[in-house]
């Protein structure tokens, strides 16, 4: 994955991760980073922001990009 088109995960304790989001549920976000999959709590997180190409890709597959920035 190329740095410059990653996805951001800010956590509440000032912890950024650079990756890729991989879904998650109501109470959870699963990210791809520094080498594996976390699962962060959705209360633990500041900010999950996605980038231009990936909201591009939802718009191309036909999916909505709103939302595409969400501060939990």
């Amino acid at each position: 994955m190329n740095p410059a088109n990653a996805d951001t995960l800010e956590l509440n304790v000032g912890k950024m991760l650079k990756g890729q989001y991989m879904g998650g549920t109501q109470e959870t976000v699963r990210f791809h980073g520094q080498g594996d999959i976390k699962v962060a709590p959705r209360e633990d997180i500041l900010a999950l922001a996605f980038t231009v190409e990936d909201i591009a890709v939802a718009k191309s597959a036909g999916k909505s990009a709103i939302g595409a920035r969400r501060d939990y």
